[in-house]
C-alpha cells in the first residue's frame, strides 16, 4: 500500500524503461545481425584470394610469397659501414688539431673531441666519436697522456710530444 496514490511502483518505473530502451536494443539487433553478414563476406572473400592465389603460384612463377621487407640498399653495407668510420675519424683529427690549436696542453678526452665536432656542426654519436678516437690512439696519432677523473682518458697529439719522451713537452 502505498502513501501517495499517484506515486509510479518499481514495476511502473521498469515497464517505462523497458520501453524506452526496446528501440535501442532493436537497433543494436540489426547492427549485430548486419556485422555477422559482413564478416561471414570478408571470410569468404579472404578463402577466395587464397585459393586464387595458391593456384597461380603454381601456375606463374613470377607470383611470389609476400616475403620479409626487404633493407634498403644505402648505408647498410660494410662499404658504407667502413666510409662512415673513416668520415668519423677524419672529422675527429680535424677536432683534435682544432683543440691543440686552442691550446691543449692538458689533453683532451673524448668528450671534448665530441663536443668540438658539435661547435663544428657535424652530427655524429659519441660513441662513434670515441671509436674514431681509439682507432687514433691505436694507429699512433695519439698517445694516452693520464687517466682523468671517472676514469676517463685524456689524450695528445703524438707530435705534441717531445722527442719521445712520454711527458707533454712545456
Amino acid at each position: 500500500m502505498s502513501i501517495t496514490p499517484d506515486a509510479p511502483t518499481l514495476a511502473d518505473v521498469e515497464a517505462e524503461i523497458a520501453g524506452l530502451t526496446e528501440p535501442l536494443r532493436h537497433q543494436l539487433r540489426v547492427v549485430e545481425g548486419r556485422e555477422r553478414l559482413i564478416l561471414a563476406d570478408l571470410e569468404e572473400t579472404r578463402a577466395v584470394k587464397s585459393r586464387l592465389l595458391a593456384t597461380l603460384r603454381k601456375l606463374d612463377p613470377t607470383v611470389q610469397r609476400p616475403g620479409p621487407k626487404k633493407k634498403g640498399t644505402t648505408g647498410t653495407g660494410p662499404a658504407q659501414k667502413e666510409a662512415r668510420r673513416r668520415e668519423a675519424v677524419a672529422e675527429a683529427k680535424k677536432a683534435i688539431d682544432q683543440l691543440a690549436a686552442k691550446g691543449g696542453e692538458d689533453g683532451f678526452t673524448r668528450t671534448a673531441v665530441h663536443t668540438q665536432m658539435k661547435l663544428n656542426g657535424i652530427a655524429i654519436g659519441e660513441a662513434r666519436v670515441g671509436e674514431a678516437v681509439a682507432s687514433l690512439h691505436e694507429s699512433g696519432y695519439l698517445t694516452l697522456h693520464k687517466l682523468v677523473t671517472g676514469g676517463n682518458k685524456s689524450y695528445k697529439r703524438t707530435e705534441d710530444l717531445s722527442n719521445g719522451d712520454p711527458r707533454p713537452a712545456n
